[in-house]
């Protein structure tokens, strides 16, 4: 039960959003909308006595909301250190109250609320006619387990949609929706947002800003990678510095995990004395596979391309790149989306939207090397980051032949 004392702090058990939607799901069929509203504004940083205040709600079902919510798991108390409260003084007899006396505000029986008006729902999604032939091999796997009705699901899952509105558009029950989403989630076709860490939500709690909306689902490969601006970073000033390729080798592994867009370099309206600059620099600082790389440069070939062609990982031609670019020699021009999906057809698109050029890379290597082995040692990406990335280009593509970790990692020589 419930601690009477309402200067306690309470919190929220769920986990994922998913489970904050079954939460708010079942208290709406219980309590109605205001229920909802209480769960909503429960985020560690304020007491029962604020949030009943906040709600303008009865102490009786406050108490008979917060009783359910803590018998099945929902919330908790937040354990405080609390100081010891002084003996309450003796309460004087109470006197009988006259008959006719009107009793005071809480004493008097609650009015039922009036009953909101029911809303509506949307009309129903009218859905075209599925073509199996024409999915993509992940709404194969919802249209098989679920038939049209997956595939809409999975369709309206667009980063902004909630749950509920996802229930009004298409008309299907609860139970029905969890159960797709709780598929996708195990299959990896959606991700479902975990709540903020304890430190952000107390600071959102002392900003004092309104509840968020209803938890959204995010399809795994409709993510976009994040941007990150083509920008060299130079080390820090030392009294000696280093030689180029020094840097180039201990700061490689620093850019490999990055998750970047497409970049096709080009270079500059060069003047004369400028293109022998370049040409003295690349003959005595740079390695013979440098100066192959600035042949191939033609404002055509990306860094994918570049990458495949001349042998160097993605950081090493970053590096090269961002050196000369910084002096003026090459500018970038960075490819678009639609740019992206026709150069490297859906199933690259789709690739590149989870792991931005990682992904490309190891896509188009498939067919170009004999084994995962070869691919994986010829990429010089991570070996965990560059198996993910494997795994999720067979999803893609529909593969049916799985990939055995623990085979790739001894024909690696690593153990796990």
């Amino acid at each position: 039960m419930i601690n009477p004392d309402f200067n306690i702090r309470l919190k929220r058990e769920a986990k994922t959003s998913l489970q904050v939607f079954k939460d708010q799901s079942i208290l709406r069929r219980r309590f109605g909308d205001d229920a909802v509203k209480l769960y909503d504004m429960i985020i560690g940083g304020k007491t029962a006595a604020e949030l009943m205040k906040e709600l303008s709600m009865s102490e009786n079902r406050f108490v008979e909301i917060l009783e359910f919510m803590n018998n099945n798991g929902m919330v908790s108390v937040v354990q405080e250190p609390r100081a010891a409260a002084p003996p309450a003084p003796p309460s004087p007899p109470s006197k009988p109250a006259p008959a006719d006396e009107e009793l005071p505000p809480e004493e008097k029986e609650e009015a039922p609320e009036p009953e909101e008006e029911a809303i509506s729902p949307l009309p129903r999604r009218r859905a075209a006619e599925i073509s199996p032939d024409r999915l993509s091999p992940l709404e194969k796997i919802l249209f098989d387990k679920y038939g049209e009705v997956g595939v809409q699901v999975y369709n309206l899952i667009d980063g902004e949609k909630t749950a509920e509105e996802i229930l009004h558009e298409l008309g299907i029950s609860e139970a029905k929706l969890v159960e797709i989403l709780e598929f996708m989630d195990e299959k990896g076709i959606i991700k479902l947002e975990r709540p903020a860490p304890p430190e952000e939500e107390e600071e959102e709690a002392q900003e004092e800003e309104p509840p968020a909306r209803e938890p959204r689902f995010k399809p795994f490969i409709e993510e976009e990678p994040e941007a990150k601006p083509f920008v060299y970073q130079p080390p820090k000033p030392k009294e000696k510095e280093k030689p180029i390729e020094e840097k180039i080798k201990e700061e490689a592994s620093l850019l490999e995990k990055e998750i970047v867009m497409v970049d096709v370099p080009q270079f500059s309206n060069l003047s004369l004395a400028q293109r022998a600059f370049l040409f003295a620099e690349l003959s005595t600082k740079f390695d013979k596979k440098t100066r192959e790389l600035f042949n191939l440069v033609d404002g055509k070939r990306d860094f994918v391309e570049l990458a495949i062609a001349t042998g160097m990982s993605l950081a090493e031609i970053d590096l090269v790149m961002a050196h000369f670019g910084k002096k003026g020699f090459l500018t970038f021009q960075q490819l678009s989306r639609e740019e992206i999906k026709k150069k490297y057809g859906e199933d690259g698109f789709a690739i590149y939207k989870r792991y931005g050029r990682d992904g490309l890379l190891l896509y188009e290597m498939i067919g170009k090397e004999a084994s995962l082995k070869d691919i994986i040692l010829k990429s010089k990406l991570e070996v965990d980051r560059a198996i993910e990335i494997l795994i999720f280009i067979h999803k893609v593509l529909g593969l049916d032949v799985p990939i055995d970790r623990g085979l790739i990692y001894r024909q690696l020589g690593i153990k796990k």
